[in-house]
């Protein structure tokens, strides 16, 4: 894109065969992003962002796409929202919500991870696991039963406060 003043694309998805280096998930918001950086409030045609993203995906998951059969489009749908329900469809792992619950449920901090760290993590952890309403809660459960920073955790107990974890 000679002459383009606007932000450069997000690195490809999948350049080469082999493990994306990040989840899908995380490259579609990137992607997300720079259409928002590039264009702002004034968005491009369906084909022109459909061009861009099969342009940013990288070569093998290009040619991945090109191996996919057709899908019809759904209520709404343009072709770039077809392009992109493909890619994700083909891209998300299926989750056992049994296996990743129990992942969360094992976290614990490790010595060296600050109290802030160890709770990202497990709002990470807990994208997967269909907690619903009670995440913030079991997050600070496994912070209460994991954490190595007791001091903080008790003197919130014994002063008769309720941990919160925002």
């Amino acid at each position: 894109m000679s002459g383009d003043s606007g932000p450069p694309l997000p690195a490809p998805f999948l350049p080469h065969p082999g493990t994306p280096a990040v989840p899908w998930r995380n490259w579609e918001q990137k992607f997300e992003l720079y259409l928002l950086a590039r264009c702002g409030t004034s968005p491009l045609p369906p084909e022109q962002r459909r061009a861009l993203l099969l342009c940013a995906i990288g070569d093998e998951a290009y040619r991945v796409f090109d191996t996919l059969p057709p899908v019809a489009k759904r209520d709404g749908e343009d072709d770039y929202d077809v392009t992109l329900r493909q890619l994700r469809e083909f891209y998300t792992p299926r989750t056992n919500v049994i296996v990743e619950r129990f992942r969360f449920r094992q976290r614990a901090q490790a010595p060296t991870e600050p109290t802030a760290d160890f709770v990202a993590a497990l709002r990470g952890l807990a994208r997967t696991c269909q907690f619903g309403a009670m995440e913030s809660e079991l997050i600070r459960d496994v912070v209460v039963e994991k954490t190595l920073s007791y001091c903080t955790v008790g003197s919130a107990w014994l002063d008769g406060r309720s941990v919160t974890i925002y």
